[in-house]
């Protein structure tokens, strides 16, 4: 695959496992829109059977799904003049609240509360999820939530500020989320990528469902709505993760007919009360999940099951990581301000020495 020597990574992936942090993983590097790293270790299913983890496991993305759906529509129409990202979403969303503009929902300066169960109030009647009718009610909750902060001054990472959008381009363009992710985006920004798929990585033991969850979304909101929304939703390898992940990359060095180098500098350059920049988040000055050598222009984004996916925009440097760290239980909980026990520290310790020795074999850092 290249002639690079990635013992070392070999070895931090297979420790992992061994150590039991998480069951399974796999880590997919292109560099120039070139793979040149793709490998699994470890299970992608412990209960109820034994799956082994390889380098076609599905993985379930989770907040992923806020850039390879979300920011890569909004970039492609803004790219062509098909919405105004200054636009208050009350034009197309009557109870939203007024002052809340989409660039503020994308870079999580809107104001909104970062979280809520919306997925309670119709835990009963888990049959209906995903019906149009339900997806309506749902979304009237999410964007009629108040606020909690000063839209473009406070900042709060907020999955509610990322369902509202999926609720203005279904009201905008008169479709479900999916469809307009289909028909809008070009084969090389979704190609390889599924709304759940049956034989993905299994993921919690779900105390709300009552099951393990294999090939439908972990996120119980995204649940709710069908499992295709904005916030969460996508499944796929981690090699399509660097593939797909690349699109906008090709964009902004003017490989594609599809996007303006300059749409995608302004996504990756606007940032708003807080890190995150037009649906992507960006290195922290310390502590980065990316490393505190992973370049500052750098744009990524991480998933609770147990994913990341970072771009180095320069050195045309992308890496995706997936695993299944949810399965069978999530150590100390799902909900916001759980306990952070011994494995969550020791993933979290894991991915900034990933990449950082990515970079030292790269010899980039």
């Amino acid at each position: 695959m290249s002639t690079y020597n990635w013992k070392d990574i070999d070895a931090l992936l297979k420790q992992l496992i061994d150590n039991d942090v998480v069951p399974g993983c796999a880590l997919s590097i292109r560099l120039h829109d070139i793979e040149i790293y793709n490998n699994a270790y470890g299970l992608s299913e412990i209960k109820p059977t034994i799956r082994q983890a390889t380098t076609e496991t599905i993985w379930d993305l989770a907040s992923i799904t806020k850039v390879l759906c979300t920011a890569h529509l909004y970039m492609i129409w803004a790219n062509n003049g098909q919405i105004d990202l200054e636009a208050p979403i009350s034009r197309w969303l009557p109870k939203a609240p007024a002052n809340v503009r989409i660039i503020d929902c994308l870079n999580h300066s809107s104001g909104y509360p970062n979280w809520r169960p919306f997925y309670s109030t119709y835990r009963r009647n888990q049959e209906t999820w995903g019906l149009p009718k339900i997806r309506e009610s749902f979304l009237q909750r999410v964007v009629s939530t108040p606020l909690n902060g000063t839209p473009q001054k406070s900042y709060a990472y907020s999955d509610i500020g990322f369902m509202a959008l999926c609720a203005v381009a279904e009201a905008r363009f008169g479709k479900a989320i999916h469809i307009l992710w289909q028909e809008f985006l070009p084969p090389t920004a979704r190609e390889g990528l599924f709304w759940g798929h049956p034989k993905a990585a299994a993921t919690e033991d779900c105390p709300i469902r009552k099951r393990v969850i294999i090939g439908e979304v972990h996120d119980l909101n995204a649940a709710v709505l069908g499992g295709k929304s904005t916030h969460a939703g996508l499944f796929g390898t981690a090699s399509t993760l660097t593939k797909v992940g690349s699109w906008p990359l090709n964009g902004l060095h003017g490989r594609t007919e599809h996007l303006e180098p300059q749409t995608v500098q302004y996504f990756w350059k606007t940032k708003g009360a807080g890190s995150h920049c037009l649906g992507w988040d960006t290195p922290s000055p310390s502590g980065s999940t990316a490393s505190n050598h992973w370049p500052k222009n750098g744009v990524g984004h991480l998933g609770f099951t147990g994913t990341s996916l970072w771009i180095a925009p320069t050195e045309e440097l992308v890496v995706g990581f997936a695993s299944n760290r949810v399965h069978p239980h999530i150590e100390g909980g799902a909900l916001p301000g759980a306990i952070t026990g011994v494995k969550t520290k020791a993933f979290r310790a894991f991915r900034p020495k990933l990449h950082h020795t990515i970079l030292k074999i790269l010899e980039l850092a």
